[in-house]
């Protein structure tokens, strides 16, 4: 699963694409720092703050789809982009669900 040649071509693949990582590290956690920090201050109420995170990370994947239709996520200039995006808004997603749970 995560042997030798995997490996290798993670790191290829991250020194190729260095700041897609940091991008999508970033937006995934500006969701939960969104949450954190309507905790915080208690600016809203559980409600919102879950319904905010969810909103971001539907934005998000909504976002990488329409880059993934008009344009294809192979090749170009938005080569990983729609993955990315979409990626951050899962991690929003399951970060607003963590907080309803807790």
């Amino acid at each position: 699963m995560f042997n030798e040649r995997n490996r290798a071509a993670l790191r290829v693949w991250l020194a190729d694409n260095w700041v897609l990582a940091v991008a999508a590290v970033s937006l995934a956690l500006a969701g939960v720092f969104m949450v954190q920090y309507g905790v915080e201050n208690g600016l809203l109420t559980r409600f919102w703050r879950v319904m905010g995170a969810l909103g971001l990370g539907a934005a998000l994947i909504a976002g990488g789809e329409v880059i993934r239709r008009r344009a294809s996520d192979a090749e170009g200039a938005t080569r990983h982009l729609p993955s990315t995006l979409s990626g951050a808004g899962l991690f929003s997603l399951f970060a607003g669900v963590l907080v309803f749970r807790a």
